[in-house]
Formats: structure tokens, C-alpha cells, sequence
């Protein structure tokens, strides 16, 4: 079944209720409604700019590295604020010191932090053309979601071929408690971090919002049972979704494929039989190549 035809004015109004953004241009609606809100013209936080300056001068200087003095120099710093940004970073492993005349290197925590993004390159580029088919197959938008702490980043994004249809910018972030990619890999998350989400308020977002601890254990339960999600807008009013887990070659859950359409379009039953059936393929696919591209 297809999408219903919404007219200009009640478009406006969902996404007034929704709290999704429907975006125009030159003047006109083009028909996609956008979850991300729009980037803010604020000035950078000073602290978190000249962190990122020292990192990318250290990243100039490797690999012999530089010393502090120098580095608070080339960065026109006072030298107390740099030697203060330096000491922090080098508590958190950013910052490395060489023996060899104190000279300051990029530390492991970078490291970490570069081979956890090209994890994620990997997986995008791997689920890509799977995400693809399955937006054609369904008619809807299709997401790759990873889990980012206590939030779910979406790592890519297939929009529906419709006029009307959902979006969401790639590196947004959404609650872990609400939504079917959220529930999905926070029903396969280790327990003990798992419990540490549930002993939280869990908050409302709308009136189908489950904010029952009981009540969410139980659903993860049956999630982890089934292999599938549902969001029945629970995390925005009119949006709705089936999830499920990517896992990798160890059966970890590394990510979550969704498919998102509106409550409007209104699916039959068997449509969303069948797009399980292929989102449970592509999930499965998309598993199967990662294993080929690490083997």
C-alpha cells in the first residue's frame, strides 16, 4: 500500500507535533521530513577548540612529536593554559611523552578512537548496497544505527523514493530507550550495562513511550527472542519502524538496521510481513560480508 496523500497545511502540523523537521526549498516542500534539527551558528567552546588544535598540530608534527613549549607557541597559548590542556590529555591518553627531550606524540586513546572509526567505515561500506536494496524493496527509508553509549548514532541512511518521507542526517543521535534500532541494541547490549539504562528513569516522549522498567525488560526480552523490533511511535507521534541486529562474526550486535515510514502510509499487514522477511535477509547479508571482508 502506498503512502496517503498529505496535504501542504497537515504536513505542517504533524511535524509541529512530531517534532521532526520538514524541510524546504526555494520555497517549496520537498516532501522529506528531517529528525535531525539544524546545525546552530554558536561559536565553538574555547576549552574544546584548542584541544582540537593541539591534536592536529601533533598530528603535524608525528612522528617525532614536539615539545610543550613550542606547541604553546605555535598555538599563540599562554604557556600555564597550554601546559594545563596538555597534562589533561595526557591523563586521558591522548597525549603521549617521549624520553627523548619530553617531545609530545598522539597516545593510544587516539588510537582507539581511529580504529573504532574505521569499524564504522567498514560496516557503512559493507551495508551500503544491502540498505539500498532494501529501501527499493520496502519503499521507505532504511537506517544503519550503531550504538554510542547511552545514545544510538545513525552511521547511514537510505531515504525512501516517496514524496513524503522520513530522513535522518548521518551522525545524529537518538535516546537508547525508545525507537526499534534503539530497543534492538539495547536489548543486545552486555547486561550489566543494560541494567545500568534500566535502573535510569526511563523518559516520555510520547504517550506510547514505555517508561516502565518491567515493562521494557520484558520487551528486550522478547526482542532478543524474536530477532525483530517494533516502534509503534514511541519516540515520535506518527513515525514508525522494524528493527533488527546486525551482528558480526562472533555474535556481537555491532549495529541495528531499521526501516522507518510513516503511521499516516498506513502498511497492510502482509507489506509488513514482507518487509520483515527482507529486513531479516539484509541484516543476515550484511553479517555475511562483513565476515568475508575480515576474513
Amino acid at each position: 500500500m502506498g503512502l496517503r496523500t498529505i496535504e501542504k497545511g497537515s504536513v505542517r502540523d504533524f511535524v509541529q507535533h512530531s517534532g521532526f523537521k520538514y524541510r524546504e526549498i526555494d520555497g517549496h516542500m520537498d516532501g522529506t521530513i528531517d529528525s535531525v534539527e539544524e546545525q546552530s551558528d554558536e561559536p565553538l567552546v574555547p576549552a574544546v577548540e584548542r584541544t582540537h588544535r593541539i591534536l592536529w598540530e601533533l598530528h603535524m608534527a608525528s612522528p617525532q612529536g614536539i615539545g610543550a613549549s613550542k606547541l604553546a607557541e605555535k598555538l599563540d597559548l599562554p604557556r600555564s593554559s597550554a601546559y594545563r590542556l596538555v597534562r589533561s590529555l595526557k591523563v586521558l591518553g591522548y597525549l603521549s611523552e617521549t624520553g627523548v627531550g619530553g617531545r609530545l606524540t598522539l597516545g593510544p586513546s587516539i588510537l582507539d578512537i581511529a580504529r573504532s572509526a574505521f569499524r564504522s567505515h567498514d560496516l557503512v561500506s559493507v551495508a551500503r548496497p544491502y540498505l539500498t536494496r532494501l529501501s527499493s524493496i520496502c519503499g521507505q527509508t532504511v537506517k544503519l544505527s550503531a550504538e554510542r553509549g547511552n545514545e544510538v548514532e545513525v552511521l547511514d541512511c537510505v531515504e525512501s523514493p516517496h514524496p513524503f518521507r522520513l530522513s535522518a542526517r548521518i551522525g545524529s543521535r537518538f535516546p537508547i530507550t525508545a525507537g526499534a534500532a534503539s530497543k534492538v541494541l539495547l536489548a543486545y547490549m552486555p547486561e550489566t550495562l543494560q541494567s545500568r539504562v534500566l535502573d535510569e528513569p526511563l523518559p516520555r516522549f510520547t504517550e506510547n513511550s514505555i517508561t516502565d522498567r518491567n515493562t521494557m525488560a520484558k520487551c528486550l526480552l522478547e526482542i532478543r527472542r524474536d530477532g525483530v523490533a517494533t516502534d509503534d511511535e514511541e519516540h515520535a507521534p506518527g513515525i514508525r519502524a522494524l528493527a533488527a541486529p546486525v551482528f558480526d562474526s562472533l555474535g556481537r550486535c555491532i549495529a541495528a538496521v531499521s526501516i522507518a515510514y510513516l503511521a499516516a502510509s498506513n502498511p497492510a499487514s502482509s507489506d509488513l510481513a514482507t518487509w520483515e522477511i527482507h529486513l531479516r535477509r539484509c541484516v543476515q547479508e550484511i553479517r555475511d560480508a562483513l565476515v568475508g571482508v575480515s576474513s
